[in-house]
């Protein structure tokens, strides 16, 4: 067990000390392309967990660790934001943005459970930011957080695929994101959860996704050659 204590959920009631789990519940990250959508390709990342009762409070840590986010775009009614209420007022569908419950909204408008998503401080409109979370050096970097994790939002509210359950936590969209070597980017983060019941805080750490992923290659040239090379002007 590590004496590392998570600052933010610390404070809002949930001070447990970190510990590892010897299967892993939550066991990675994935990402997938959605298509082209408002002349944008969108694509989702998801935390994966291969049990029902798994508990998702926040991931942390987000570093790319090769290439570049600067394709990356926003369509949201707050200048640009990563803060997932902000794209309720306009097309979320081809928005940029992160969450903990697979939901939209900060507070109460993510699902029933009254739950949302919140941004850690140290976030930048328009950029990932950086943040400390308490946590060793190589775990620093942009995070985001559920609004109330006394509330549960268990694995089993996100889709069943393959036996594995998927809660979204990221939605990522660029006019030429992922089409060419300098809109593609690699990264990693961490998850942070707990099981049903427990006050006990679980971690999996350095969970690495691409965008796009290499199945998507093929899917994202079909796109593409179906626009006819033609995009939309983006406000």
């Amino acid at each position: 067990m590590l004496n590392f204590r998570f600052g933010s959920l610390g404070s809002i009631g949930l001070s447990a000390v970190l510990s590892t789990s010897a299967s892993g519940a939550f066991t990675g990250v994935r990402s997938d392309y959605v298509g082209v959508v408002d002349g944008r390709h969108v694509f989702q990342v998801f935390a994966v967990s291969n049990t029902a009762s798994d508990v998702l409070l926040s991931a942390f840590g987000h570093n790319v660790t090769s290439g570049s986010m600067a394709a990356v775009q926003h369509n949201d009614d707050h200048g640009g934001t990563w803060a997932p209420h902000a794209t309720l007022g306009v097309s979320s569908a081809s928005d940029s943005f992160v969450t903990i419950t697979g939901g939209l909204g900060i507070s109460g408008s993510d699902n029933s459970s009254g739950v949302g998503t919140a941004l850690s401080s140290g976030w930048t409109n328009g950029g990932m930011g950086n943040l400390i979370e308490n946590i060793p050096g190589a775990y620093q970097g942009a995070s985001w957080q559920s609004s109330n994790p006394q509330v549960e939002v268990r694995a089993d509210s996100g889709a069943l695929v393959d036996g594995t359950y998927r809660i979204l936590i990221m939605q990522v969209s660029g006019t030429d994101l992922g089409t060419t070597a300098s809109t593609r980017y690699t990264a990693k983060l961490n998850l942070l959860w707990r099981t049903s019941g427990s006050s006990g805080l679980l971690y999996t750490f350095n969970q690495a996704f691409s965008i796009p992923t290499p199945g998507s290659f093929m899917l994202i040239g079909t796109a593409v050659s179906l626009c006819g090379g033609r995009r939309r002007k983006l406000g």
